[in-house]
């Protein structure tokens, strides 16, 4: 399972359009987050032609991630494409998303669907998980829902981080699947085969910001460099960029950088 980006950029990169990820498989598309660059991008491409069904997953319910849902889910019911929203453990954020939904003239027009759901749709896909995380606080002082979202494939685990300040999320993360693992369908380990190349990990996609002020909200590269050993960063994929300095930097430390 490999995804593909349709913008890599943070919040106020307008250069680079805001992050999002898709994965396509025969007629169903996964989409990771969608603003109005996203949606935008969509069109262009006509990456819809030929799917039937989209199926969405959100991190968080900022402007760069969720702006151009509305449209979306539009846009699929006037191409006779069913429209998913995949919904969070806590069902908080699917709220958020259904207010959207609601004041974007889409009532009716999608529907709901659960993690363990999504197996019976893409082949590649065993275990979804949304991992709880901590991005910003809202303005009752509050951490706003945001989620890791944690994909077991057939050929291994993949973590795609959103937008995070919690880089020992990421560090437990990678000890915790660096060897080689057999699960069950919930996602518990049943063997693990010890390994010191950390072979058991497939990728990771991960934000990263040059800036160290922005740790309180988001994923620094000066951490990724700490805790990501060099023979696994050809297996990591930084995005969310916030400058052209900050992929400069994450290419000469061996990262993968995203691309659309």
């Amino acid at each position: 399972m490999h995804l593909k980006f349709l913008g890599t950029g943070s919040r106020l990169n307008a250069a680079l359009g805001n992050t999002s990820a898709y994965y396509t498989e025969d007629d169903k598309l996964l989409l990771i987050d969608c603003s109005e660059t996203v949606f935008g991008e969509i069109q262009e491409l006509h990456l819809l032609d030929g799917i039937s069904r989209v199926f969405f997953i959100c991190t968080h319910a900022h402007p760069d991630n969720v702006g151009g849902l509305g449209n979306l889910c539009l846009y699929c019911h006037q191409k006779n494409i069913e429209f998913y929203v995949v919904t969070d453990p806590s069902y908080i954020l699917i709220y958020d998303l259904y207010d959207l939904l609601q004041i974007s003239n889409c009532k009716g027009l999608w529907n709901s669907i659960d993690t363990s759901k999504l197996e019976k749709h893409f082949s590649e896909i065993q275990v979804v998980q949304y991992i709880r995380t901590e991005h910003c606080k809202d303005s009752y002082g509050a951490n706003i829902p945001a989620y890791l979202v944690h994909f077991y494939t057939k050929d291994g685990p993949i973590l795609y981080s959103g937008n995070t300040n919690r880089i020992d999320q990421i560090e437990s993360w990678i000890k915790r699947y660096k060897n080689p693992v057999t699960f069950d369908r919930d996602g518990r380990p049943l063997m693990v085969f010890h390994s010191d190349d950390f072979s058991g990990i497939i990728h990771m996609y991960l934000e990263a910001s040059e800036d160290d002020k922005a740790k309180n909200t988001h994923l620094c590269l000066s951490d990724l460099e700490r805790i990501i050993p060099p023979k696994l960063r050809s297996r990591c994929t930084l995005m969310h960029f916030d400058s052209q300095k900050c992929i400069e930097h994450a290419k000469a430390l061996g990262f993968q950088i995203a691309s659309s």
